[in-house]
């Protein structure tokens, strides 16, 4: 391509060549360069006069990762004698954009070397993260109206040369990562020796000079005392939670250091091993902000009042009644309210007998034998005998059920084949769904052998690769009675019907792939008993596979048959139906409707249907003889010596067939036209009374391709 461009190029950045306010009015400026060029037609001579379209892309510095691309439409060089000037660049969003493809990203951007520019991609393997001073590639590509497109080689190079008197960043960093001067007189001007004073780099630093003309600013001696005076306020650093103390345990210069938890309303402070709180109001009336106080007259505590709850206060009389009352040496107590709000220790003594009078609320922990309760049960509301609960002994876990033994006994059972840790099931509707382990049967009736979400009436799924010969549905019986019936009704000739159908996939059940070709989409096997085992590999089988990777359009099957001969244990394959439908037998690639690889014995005759075929005899040969296809499809002849067919009038599309009588002991010979499969001629009967038969066809009416069947009878 670049044999045919006359480079004029001009590659002018304009990275805010306007001025400061190039960026104030985006709708008429926005940043770019200019391409400029000629193309010529491919003898370099004249000039191109086609309408053309360009597409542009700007790339990393190998190459490799797009970060910008347009397109130019309609450009008629027939108007400027095969010159170009085309404006790369545009806001993101523009309609120019390639959609697809560019990767909106701004101009400034797609040049800046000081941050990640694109993301790895489609169009970006491993992203681009530029270095400083990586120039940036330009690649163009040429679709002309009247013929194919060529794409400029090698790429152009990019080398930005600021031109701006004001630019927009410096190395991608924008204003706001610079100090500002925003004042006029001496004493707002910035330097070396100010930050020195204010950060206390070196040690302590009179501040005395820096600006302090009114009392918001208080100067800090970093070793003397501080006065604020009245409605004088010192500030602490505000920020929410705790900032990090990685290591702060080892400084202690960070001791002391305060600030105000937004987050929780809190002062916090570090301690020089841990982060406190200065939390409680010295005083009796706490607030929202500080809900907690206390009185060091009282001794009391305040809580302030919240949502549902009061305002009170605690003292250490209130702890010790609350702790006396709670204290867990005491045994055989409960703890008991009066109408005060006080607490104490109180008890509930039972009689010998076991009996509770009263009501009894709450669930008790660990209780074996029988509690009788004497008022009913629920929705009771008398009772004309006691009613009696059992609770097992122990703790039960996680997968296991209540059972009873032959005394009644209440324990906790694992389900298994014994009386005592059958789970049995009742007959009658299911509201819900029953899991038993990996397996499930839902509400709806389906049932899941190895997954607890069928998603059929029936579904067997097989967490790993079964063994050889292993079967993840196994039926068996004798005498006729092991079979699968499937039944339907109404299953007309375009429906389906009832059918054994397989899928096959790449990947996983989980995560499918597309089938790739030569997958086996289902197989239907035979094997047998050997006197001493089952027989695992199949000895017959009918195999349907794919022809082609699966897509949504290209779905393409072929299916095979597989014997194993008498006296061998390996299966052949014998016969194959192709994917347009041609059958092969002793062939795996049939090329015609019936392609046979091997001798063909055929009892009877064989009868040709269409309109074009007619039978010629054709009488006897002794030297030799011409077929000519216009007489006749069908020849019979009869040899009587050493006789070479020929062939005359051919043209492309003649088909015929041949049916040879042996009268003699001397095998025909053919011209150079015949060919054979692999290159070599049949070995054909030289016995009288033998027939043989031979199929030719010619594609391009020059040669034919033959087959033949001997001693067909």
């Amino acid at each position: 391509m670049r044999d045919r461009l006359e480079q004029i190029l001009r590659i002018i950045l304009l990275i805010l060549s306007s001025g400061s306010t190039a960026f104030a009015a985006p709708a008429q400026l926005y940043q770019g360069f200019i391409y400029q060029g000629r193309f010529l037609t491919p003898d370099g001579q004249s000039a191109m006069t086609d309408v053309v379209d360009l597409v542009i892309g700007v790339y990393s510095p190998d190459g490799n990762c797009l970060l910008y691309e347009q397109q130019d439409l309609n450009i008629d060089l027939s108007l400027t004698s095969g010159l170009f000037s085309v404006h790369v660049g545009s806001e993101v969003g523009n309609p120019k954009r390639v959609a697809g493809r560019d990767p909106g990203k701004s101009i400034s951007v797609i040049f800046s070397n000081a941050s990640p520019v694109v993301a790895a991609g489609p169009n970006c393997p491993g992203g681009y993260t530029p270095s400083p001073g990586d120039p940036r590639k330009l690649r163009v590509t040429v679709y002309p109206h009247g013929g194919a497109s060529e794409t400029m080689s090698p790429d152009l190079t990019i080398t930005p040369v600021p031109q701006a008197t004001v630019a927009e960043t410096l190395q991608g960093l924008d204003p706001t990562k610079f100090v500002q001067i925003t004042g006029a007189a001496s004493s707002y001007e910035l330097s070396k020796s100010a930050l020195d004073t204010i950060f206390g780099f070196g040690g302590p630093q009179d501040a005395s000079s820096l600006h302090h003309h009114d009392a918001v600013y208080a100067q800090l001696a970093v070793d003397g005392s501080l006065s604020l005076g009245s409605g004088k306020y010192l500030g602490l650093g505000v920020q929410s939670g705790s900032p990090d103390t990685t290591g702060w345990s080892s400084d202690s210069t960070k001791t002391g250091r305060t600030w105000f938890d937004s987050g929780s309303g809190e002062i916090k402070y570090w301690d020089g091993a841990n982060v406190k709180t200065l939390g409680i109001d010295s005083g009796t009336s706490p607030s929202a902000a500080a809900p907690l106080g206390y009185d060091s007259g009282t001794g009391e505590f305040s809580i302030t009042a919240a949502s549902g709850v009061s305002a009170g206060s605690m003292s250490s009389a209130h702890y010790l009644d609350l702790f006396g009352a709670t204290n867990a040496s005491t045994s055989s107590t409960l703890v008991k309210r009066d109408g005060s709000g006080n607490f104490s220790a109180g008890t509930i003594t039972a009689s010998l007998t076991g009996n509770v009078t009263g009501n009894v609320s709450g669930t008790a922990s660990n209780v074996t034998g029988t509690v009788a309760i004497g008022n009913g049960g629920t929705g009771q509301t008398t009772s004309s005998a006691a009613f009696n609960a059992l609770a097992p002994s122990q703790a039960g876990n996680a997968g296991k059920f209540l059972t009873t033994d032959g005394s009644g006994a209440v324990s906790w059972g694992v389900p298994g084949s014994s009386d005592s840790t059958k789970l049995p099931l009742a007959g009658g509707t299911m509201s819900g769904a029953i899991a038993m382990g990996g397996n499930n049967i839902t509400g709806a009736g389906y049932v899941g052998i190895g997954t607890t979400s069928p998603g059929f009436p029936l579904e067997v799924r097989s967490s790993s690769t079964l063994p050889a010969g292993s079967a993840s549905i196994f039926l068996s019986g004798n005498s006729n009675n092991e079979r699968f019936e499937l039944r339907s009704a109404n299953a007309s000739v375009s429906q389906v019907g009832p059918i054994f159908q397989g899928k096959g996939a790449d990947g996983t059940i989980t995560t499918p792939g597309a089938t790739a070709a030569n997958t086996v989409l289902f197989g239907l096997g035979g094997s047998g008993y050997d006197g001493s085992q089952w027989i695992t590999a199949n000895r017959a089988m009918l195999r349907m596979l794919s022809a082609e990777p699966f897509s949504s359009t290209n779905q393409g099957t072929y299916i095979t048959l597989e014997t194993t001969a008498i006296g061998t244990t390996t299966k052949t394959e014998r016969m194959r139906i192709g994917d347009s439908g041609n059958v092969g037998i002793g062939t795996t690639s049939p090329n015609a409707k019936l392609d046979v690889n091997g001798s063909v014995n055929i009892s009877g005759s064989v009868t040709s249907v269409g309109s074009k075929e007619t039978v010629v005899a054709a009488g006897t040969c002794a030297t030799s003889y011409s077929i000519n296809p216009n007489n006749g499809t069908m020849l019979t002849l009869t040899l009587n010596g050493a006789c070479q067919l020929g062939i005359t009038a051919l043209a492309a599309g003649h088909s015929f067939s041949i049916w040879l009588s042996q009268s003699s002991t001397v095998a025909p010979t053919f011209t150079s036209e015949f060919k054979w499969p692999g290159g070599t001629t049949p070995v054909w009967s030289t016995t009288a009374g033998k027939k043989d038969v031979i199929v030719c066809a010619s594609f391009d009416g020059i040669t034919l391709t033959c087959n033949g069947m001997i001693d067909v009878r």
